[in-house]
């Protein structure tokens, strides 16, 4: 009985140390004479039996790691494919960009042009003579308007006069006076009052055909003089900077 007893004890204590303990020598020392053989046994099955655990659990954990890395390959695919996709964005944002900066700079190569405008003095003043580009009454408006002026509005006779002198022989002048708003009553465009000088060809202006309502100089008989023509007609034209009516 007292064996029997002895025996459960040993493997009592040797129940978590299999995997610790060594030879017969360590059995004898934990045992005493009790248990050398039998609990050799016990103990190389109980070693076996927790190899057996260990690997079970190796095999346990083998599809959560298949799992995981697949999970890793996965987003590692999106992001590869996110990388792309904003690659391609940044690719479309880039030649965008490119093309607006283009017709930015064509933009500011006319605006350039516009006020790289020379206006040269004339007499007491400063205007711009434009001699080649013929051009409709109001296109003449907007293209003074571009340049930081108006159609010219004369106002006395010597600017009239030096004015005459730089004008090409038979070519014809878009100036700013008009009746559009009312049949006779010509009013400067600039101002938005009756012409302060006024220099007609003899019988104008007559509203030819009723459609005549925007002025110009026209040139006749070597000279220069005020006429009232057709708006839409395209001709020459003359600016002058809004910043010197009196």
């Amino acid at each position: 009985m007292n064996i029997f007893f002895g025996l459960l004890a040993c493997l009592f204590v040797l129940s978590g140390n299999a995997q610790n303990l060594g030879g017969s020598n360590q059995l004898q020392a934990i045992c005493g004479q009790y248990c050398l053989k039998p609990i050799q046994a016990l103990v190389e099955y109980a070693k076996n039996l927790q190899s057996e655990v260990k690997q079970l659990k190796l095999e346990a954990d083998k599809p959560c790691a298949s799992k995981t890395v697949k999970k890793l390959e996965i987003q590692e695919e999106n992001t590869d494919l996110n990388l792309t996709n904003m690659r391609l964005v940044a690719s479309t944002l880039q030649q965008q960009l490119i093309s607006l900066s283009e017709k930015i700079q064509k933009k500011l190569a006319k605006i350039n042009e516009y006020f790289a405008v020379p206006y040269k003095k004339i007499g007491s003043k400063y205007y711009y003579i434009e001699d080649t580009e013929k051009v409709n009454w109001f296109k003449a408006v907007s293209k003074c308007l571009a340049f930081g002026g108006h159609l010219v509005s004369i106002e006395n006779e010597d600017e009239f006069n030096a004015i005459n002198e730089k004008l090409q022989a038979n070519k014809n002048y878009w100036i700013d006076i008009n009746d559009l708003a009312k049949e006779g009553e010509f009013i400067s465009i600039a101002t938005g009052q009756k012409p302060s000088y006024l220099n007609w060809q003899p019988n104008e202006p007559n509203n030819q055909n009723n459609n005549e309502h925007c002025g110009e100089l026209r040139y006749k008989e070597k000279v220069h003089l005020m006429n009232d023509d057709n708006c839409v007609d395209k001709k020459l034209f003359i600016c002058e900077p809004d910043n010197q009516l009196k």
